[in-house]
Protein backbone atom coordinates (compact mmCIF):
# COMPACT_ATOMS: atom_id res chain seq x y z
CA UNK A 1 0.00 0.00 0.00
CA UNK A 2 2.80 2.47 0.94
CA UNK A 3 4.45 1.74 -2.60
CA UNK A 4 1.62 2.50 -4.44
CA UNK A 5 1.06 5.84 -2.48
CA UNK A 6 4.50 6.65 -3.21
CA UNK A 7 4.03 5.79 -6.68
CA UNK A 8 1.14 7.96 -7.14
CA UNK A 9 2.81 11.00 -5.20
CA UNK A 10 5.79 10.62 -7.92
CA UNK A 11 2.97 10.32 -10.55
CA UNK A 12 1.43 13.14 -9.52
CA UNK A 13 4.59 15.49 -8.94
CA UNK A 14 5.75 14.43 -12.44
CA UNK A 15 2.93 15.91 -13.65
CA UNK A 16 3.29 19.11 -12.08
CA UNK A 17 6.63 19.36 -13.03
CA UNK A 18 5.93 18.83 -16.61
CA UNK A 19 2.92 20.68 -16.43
CA UNK A 20 5.09 23.92 -14.58
CA UNK A 21 7.58 22.90 -17.90
CA UNK A 22 5.34 23.55 -20.55
CA UNK A 23 3.82 26.89 -18.59
CA UNK A 24 6.88 28.50 -18.54
CA UNK A 25 8.56 27.34 -21.86
CA UNK A 26 5.19 28.66 -22.83
CA UNK A 27 5.77 31.85 -21.21
CA UNK A 28 9.19 32.35 -22.46
CA UNK A 29 8.34 31.48 -26.01
CA UNK A 30 4.99 33.87 -25.47
CA UNK A 31 8.03 36.59 -24.01
CA UNK A 32 10.56 35.96 -26.96
CA UNK A 33 7.62 36.20 -29.98
CA UNK A 34 6.32 39.75 -28.31
CA UNK A 35 10.07 40.95 -28.19
CA UNK A 36 10.65 40.10 -32.37
CA UNK A 37 7.56 41.67 -32.64
CA UNK A 38 8.48 45.11 -30.94
CA UNK A 39 11.32 45.08 -32.61
CA UNK A 40 9.89 44.42 -35.71
CA UNK A 41 7.74 47.31 -35.35
CA UNK A 42 10.25 49.63 -34.37
CA UNK A 43 12.03 48.84 -37.01
CA UNK A 44 9.11 49.26 -39.64
CA UNK A 45 8.56 52.74 -37.53
CA UNK A 46 12.09 53.80 -38.56
CA UNK A 47 11.44 52.80 -42.07
CA UNK A 48 8.81 55.01 -42.47
CA UNK A 49 10.75 57.98 -40.58
CA UNK A 50 12.99 57.53 -43.06
CA UNK A 51 11.24 57.09 -46.00
CA UNK A 52 9.12 60.74 -44.51
CA UNK A 53 12.89 61.85 -44.27
CA UNK A 54 13.63 61.23 -48.16
CA UNK A 55 9.91 62.25 -49.38
CA UNK A 56 10.68 65.80 -47.54
CA UNK A 57 14.69 66.12 -48.65
CA UNK A 58 13.51 65.17 -52.38
CA UNK A 59 10.60 68.31 -51.64
CA UNK A 60 13.12 70.68 -50.78
CA UNK A 61 15.46 69.54 -53.60
CA UNK A 62 12.95 69.76 -55.88
CA UNK A 63 11.61 73.27 -54.68
CA UNK A 64 15.27 74.22 -54.70
CA UNK A 65 14.98 73.48 -58.73
CA UNK A 66 12.46 75.34 -59.13
CA UNK A 67 13.95 78.51 -57.69
CA UNK A 68 17.21 78.21 -59.44
CA UNK A 69 15.67 77.42 -63.01
CA UNK A 70 12.40 80.37 -62.30
CA UNK A 71 13.20 82.87 -65.07
CA UNK A 72 12.48 85.98 -63.00
CA UNK A 73 14.99 84.82 -60.21
CA UNK A 74 17.84 84.84 -62.72
CA UNK A 75 16.97 88.54 -63.85
CA UNK A 76 14.49 88.18 -66.53
CA UNK A 77 11.28 89.77 -66.80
Amino acid sequence: MTGLLIALAAAVWSALCLTAGAWWAHRRTTQQLAGLLDRMGAANHAIGDLEHHRSVIADYVLTFHELIHRPRLRGAR
